[in-house]
Protein backbone atom coordinates (compact mmCIF):
# COMPACT_ATOMS: atom_id res chain seq x y z
CA UNK A 1 0.00 0.00 0.00
CA UNK A 2 3.34 2.34 0.70
CA UNK A 3 4.42 2.40 -2.41
CA UNK A 4 0.58 2.93 -4.08
CA UNK A 5 0.84 6.14 -1.85
CA UNK A 6 4.10 7.30 -2.86
CA UNK A 7 3.14 6.47 -6.43
CA UNK A 8 -0.07 9.02 -5.87
CA UNK A 9 1.79 11.47 -4.10
CA UNK A 10 4.36 11.85 -7.08
CA UNK A 11 1.44 12.10 -9.88
CA UNK A 12 0.22 14.95 -7.88
CA UNK A 13 2.43 16.77 -6.84
CA UNK A 14 3.18 16.91 -10.64
CA UNK A 15 0.30 17.93 -11.80
CA UNK A 16 0.03 20.27 -8.73
CA UNK A 17 3.55 22.03 -10.41
CA UNK A 18 1.75 22.01 -14.24
CA UNK A 19 -1.47 24.29 -12.39
CA UNK A 20 1.05 26.82 -11.13
CA UNK A 21 2.54 26.79 -14.43
CA UNK A 22 -0.62 26.99 -16.48
CA UNK A 23 -1.14 30.11 -13.77
CA UNK A 24 1.76 31.78 -14.18
CA UNK A 25 1.22 31.85 -17.94
CA UNK A 26 -2.33 33.06 -17.45
CA UNK A 27 -1.32 35.70 -14.54
CA UNK A 28 2.14 37.05 -16.35
CA UNK A 29 2.80 40.70 -15.99
CA UNK A 30 0.07 40.86 -12.74
CA UNK A 31 2.70 41.98 -10.35
CA UNK A 32 -0.62 41.79 -7.84
CA UNK A 33 -2.10 38.35 -9.03
CA UNK A 34 -1.43 35.69 -5.59
CA UNK A 35 -1.26 32.54 -6.39
CA UNK A 36 -1.00 29.65 -3.94
CA UNK A 37 1.76 27.41 -3.57
CA UNK A 38 -0.26 24.24 -4.30
CA UNK A 39 -3.26 22.85 -4.54
CA UNK A 40 -2.95 19.37 -2.70
CA UNK A 41 -5.16 19.43 0.18
CA UNK A 42 -5.14 17.41 3.77
CA UNK A 43 -5.20 13.85 3.77
CA UNK A 44 -8.56 12.55 4.47
CA UNK A 45 -8.58 11.32 8.30
CA UNK A 46 -9.33 7.25 9.04
CA UNK A 47 -12.39 8.61 10.29
CA UNK A 48 -13.70 10.68 7.83
CA UNK A 49 -12.96 7.50 5.62
CA UNK A 50 -14.87 5.07 7.88
CA UNK A 51 -17.59 7.78 8.37
CA UNK A 52 -17.95 8.00 4.42
CA UNK A 53 -17.81 4.08 4.11
CA UNK A 54 -20.39 3.35 6.31
CA UNK A 55 -22.46 5.76 4.69
CA UNK A 56 -22.42 4.56 1.37
CA UNK A 57 -22.68 0.97 2.55
CA UNK A 58 -19.04 -0.15 0.69
CA UNK A 59 -15.57 -0.30 1.20
CA UNK A 60 -13.95 2.49 -1.35
CA UNK A 61 -12.00 1.17 -4.12
CA UNK A 62 -8.65 1.22 -3.76
CA UNK A 63 -7.68 3.80 -6.52
CA UNK A 64 -9.80 5.87 -4.89
CA UNK A 65 -8.87 5.49 -1.27
CA UNK A 66 -5.08 5.62 -1.86
CA UNK A 67 -5.73 9.15 -3.85
CA UNK A 68 -7.66 10.42 -0.87
CA UNK A 69 -4.85 8.84 1.72
CA UNK A 70 -2.58 11.76 -0.55
CA UNK A 71 -5.25 14.54 -0.59
CA UNK A 72 -8.73 14.82 -0.09
CA UNK A 73 -10.18 16.88 -2.66
CA UNK A 74 -8.20 17.69 -6.01
CA UNK A 75 -8.71 20.49 -9.19
CA UNK A 76 -9.16 18.33 -11.87
CA UNK A 77 -9.31 21.70 -14.51
CA UNK A 78 -8.83 25.19 -13.46
CA UNK A 79 -7.89 25.13 -9.42
CA UNK A 80 -9.09 29.03 -9.82
CA UNK A 81 -12.36 28.10 -11.16
CA UNK A 82 -15.44 27.42 -8.80
CA UNK A 83 -17.15 26.11 -11.63
CA UNK A 84 -14.66 23.69 -13.20
CA UNK A 85 -14.39 20.17 -12.29
CA UNK A 86 -12.97 19.13 -8.71
CA UNK A 87 -12.65 15.31 -7.47
CA UNK A 88 -14.79 15.75 -4.21
CA UNK A 89 -13.96 15.12 -0.58
CA UNK A 90 -14.58 11.91 0.91
CA UNK A 91 -17.62 13.48 2.98
CA UNK A 92 -19.16 14.18 -0.09
CA UNK A 93 -18.87 11.05 -2.26
CA UNK A 94 -22.36 9.62 -2.89
CA UNK A 95 -23.67 7.48 -5.29
CA UNK A 96 -24.46 9.07 -8.28
CA UNK A 97 -28.20 7.84 -8.36
CA UNK A 98 -29.26 9.59 -4.84
CA UNK A 99 -26.85 12.67 -5.56
CA UNK A 100 -27.65 13.62 -9.37
CA UNK A 101 -30.94 11.42 -9.88
CA UNK A 102 -32.14 14.83 -12.96
CA UNK A 103 -29.05 13.75 -14.47
CA UNK A 104 -29.42 9.95 -14.09
CA UNK A 105 -32.98 10.07 -15.55
CA UNK A 106 -31.42 12.65 -18.84
CA UNK A 107 -29.12 9.54 -19.61
CA UNK A 108 -31.14 6.54 -18.53
CA UNK A 109 -34.88 7.62 -19.90
CA UNK A 110 -33.95 8.02 -23.80
CA UNK A 111 -32.68 4.39 -23.43
CA UNK A 112 -35.40 2.43 -21.57
CA UNK A 113 -36.69 -0.35 -23.46
CA UNK A 114 -33.40 -0.76 -25.25
CA UNK A 115 -31.96 -4.39 -24.87
CA UNK A 116 -28.58 -3.61 -23.42
CA UNK A 117 -25.71 -5.07 -24.71
CA UNK A 118 -22.71 -6.01 -22.87
CA UNK A 119 -19.88 -3.17 -23.82
CA UNK A 120 -17.20 -5.38 -22.41
CA UNK A 121 -14.39 -3.98 -19.91
CA UNK A 122 -12.17 -0.98 -21.21
CA UNK A 123 -8.76 -2.11 -22.39
CA UNK A 124 -5.31 -1.20 -21.33
CA UNK A 125 -6.28 1.85 -19.46
CA UNK A 126 -7.39 3.46 -22.97
CA UNK A 127 -10.49 5.32 -23.39
CA UNK A 128 -13.36 3.28 -24.78
CA UNK A 129 -16.06 4.14 -26.92
CA UNK A 130 -18.55 6.24 -25.87
CA UNK A 131 -20.67 3.89 -25.01
CA UNK A 132 -22.32 2.51 -21.16
CA UNK A 133 -24.73 -0.26 -19.84
CA UNK A 134 -27.28 2.14 -17.90
CA UNK A 135 -27.90 -0.55 -15.61
CA UNK A 136 -24.10 -0.04 -14.90
CA UNK A 137 -24.55 3.74 -14.58
CA UNK A 138 -27.66 3.61 -12.32
CA UNK A 139 -24.74 1.80 -9.71
CA UNK A 140 -21.82 4.25 -10.26
CA UNK A 141 -20.16 6.41 -7.56
CA UNK A 142 -20.09 9.93 -8.26
CA UNK A 143 -16.44 11.13 -7.06
CA UNK A 144 -16.51 14.38 -8.82
CA UNK A 145 -18.22 17.76 -8.66
CA UNK A 146 -20.38 18.71 -11.70
CA UNK A 147 -18.57 21.02 -14.23
CA UNK A 148 -21.36 21.52 -17.21
CA UNK A 149 -23.02 18.40 -17.12
CA UNK A 150 -19.68 16.55 -16.38
CA UNK A 151 -18.85 13.99 -13.97
CA UNK A 152 -16.67 11.19 -12.90
CA UNK A 153 -17.97 8.30 -11.74
CA UNK A 154 -16.75 4.91 -10.66
CA UNK A 155 -18.09 1.44 -11.52
CA UNK A 156 -18.28 -1.31 -9.25
CA UNK A 157 -19.30 -3.71 -11.95
CA UNK A 158 -16.23 -3.57 -13.66
CA UNK A 159 -12.92 -4.51 -11.71
CA UNK A 160 -9.40 -5.25 -12.39
CA UNK A 161 -7.96 -8.00 -10.60
CA UNK A 162 -6.75 -5.93 -8.46
CA UNK A 163 -10.02 -4.62 -7.10
CA UNK A 164 -9.85 -1.33 -9.36
CA UNK A 165 -13.20 -0.08 -10.52
CA UNK A 166 -13.32 1.31 -13.87
CA UNK A 167 -13.34 4.88 -14.38
CA UNK A 168 -15.79 6.65 -16.56
CA UNK A 169 -15.84 10.23 -17.51
CA UNK A 170 -19.58 10.44 -18.16
CA UNK A 171 -20.05 14.22 -20.48
CA UNK A 172 -23.17 15.66 -22.68
CA UNK A 173 -20.17 16.48 -25.12
CA UNK A 174 -19.25 13.17 -26.33
CA UNK A 175 -21.98 11.89 -25.74
CA UNK A 176 -21.74 9.02 -23.58
CA UNK A 177 -19.05 7.61 -20.89
CA UNK A 178 -14.90 7.25 -21.82
CA UNK A 179 -14.31 4.82 -19.83
CA UNK A 180 -11.03 3.55 -18.62
CA UNK A 181 -9.94 0.60 -16.87
CA UNK A 182 -8.94 2.70 -13.53
CA UNK A 183 -9.06 5.65 -12.15
CA UNK A 184 -4.82 6.40 -12.72
CA UNK A 185 -5.83 5.95 -16.12
CA UNK A 186 -8.64 8.72 -16.26
CA UNK A 187 -6.69 10.61 -13.94
CA UNK A 188 -3.26 10.51 -16.71
CA UNK A 189 -5.77 11.41 -19.53
CA UNK A 190 -6.68 14.63 -18.14
CA UNK A 191 -3.06 15.66 -16.58
CA UNK A 192 -1.66 15.10 -20.28
CA UNK A 193 -4.63 17.64 -22.08
CA UNK A 194 -3.08 19.93 -19.44
CA UNK A 195 0.67 19.31 -20.03
CA UNK A 196 -0.06 19.42 -23.99
CA UNK A 197 -1.86 23.16 -23.37
CA UNK A 198 1.19 24.24 -21.57
CA UNK A 199 3.76 23.03 -24.16
CA UNK A 200 1.70 24.94 -26.62
CA UNK A 201 1.55 27.92 -25.46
Amino acid sequence: MHLIIVSWSKFLREWDTLHLADLEQLYEGEEDAELPGTFLQPPATVAAIADAEKRLGIQLPPAHLELLQVTNGWPVGDPLDPGSMRLLPVEEVAWFADSCASMLDSWAKPLEGTPEEDTGPSIDGEAEPCEFMVSHLRRTLLISSDCDGDVILLNPQRRTSHGYWEAWLLSPQLPGAARYASLHHLLRSERASLQGRIDAA
